[in-house]
């Protein structure tokens, strides 16, 4: 099977005003007096962030402690895989 491939564009096949080929592209770093533009994106998120945390603030003081979580997480793993290594010796026994 044979790959054809695509030719590559020539300068003679370039349309009369080849303006694309001769333009320049410079880039410079952001500096701090760069104004950017306001992004209807991050507007969003920010509200939605302002939105859930005002409807979720009880649920957030109440999380878990790191040893509480750390604790589920050994326990609910730790019984996974225990359950996955009876069943593979249920299986072969």
């Amino acid at each position: 099977m044979e790959v054809k491939r695509m030719p590559a564009p020539s300068r003679k096949n370039a349309p009369a005003d080849a303006s694309w080929s001769a333009a320049k592209v410079s880039l410079r770093a952001a500096t701090a007096e760069d104004v950017s533009a306001p992004s209807p994106a991050l507007k969003l998120r920010q509200r939605v962030e302002e939105r859930w945390i005002d409807d979720h603030a009880p649920a957030i003081d109440q999380r878990w402690s790191a040893r509480r979580t750390l604790a589920f997480i050994i326990l609910t793993c730790g019984g996974f895989w225990a359950c996955v290594l009876f069943g593979i010796a249920r299986l072969f026994h």
